[in-house]
């Protein structure tokens, strides 16, 4: 259920990032402020859906939820609590 979760906050994340992008280009193209307001809420919207993906894949790390790829490669059972948190940025996917 957590990667479902995950994969869907990422998508709409990436489609609101793209209206985000092309109201923000209208409204400063055509001047309109509710354009402008529209793209920094967008941004805003883009923030809070990252967050919650982020959030989504720490509980994977914390649960050892290896059903989730990243997981089951960068943790084990035995990895200790603090390193379970921060093995989030472990591998050149996390970090990039």
């Amino acid at each position: 259920m957590i990667p479902e979760l995950g994969y869907a906050a990422t998508v709409v994340g990436f489609v609101l990032a793209l209206y985000g992008a092309i109201a923000a280009v209208i409204g400063v193209r055509t001047g309109q402020a509710n354009w402008l307001r529209t793209g920094e809420r967008a941004a805003i919207g883009v923030w809070l859906l990252i967050t919650a993906c982020i959030a989504l894949m720490l509980y994977a790390f914390l649960t050892f939820d290896f059903s989730v790829r990243y997981v089951a490669v960068n943790t084990n059972r035995g990895t200790p609590f603090y390193y379970r948190i921060t093995a989030l940025w472990g591998a050149l996917e996390g970090s990039i």
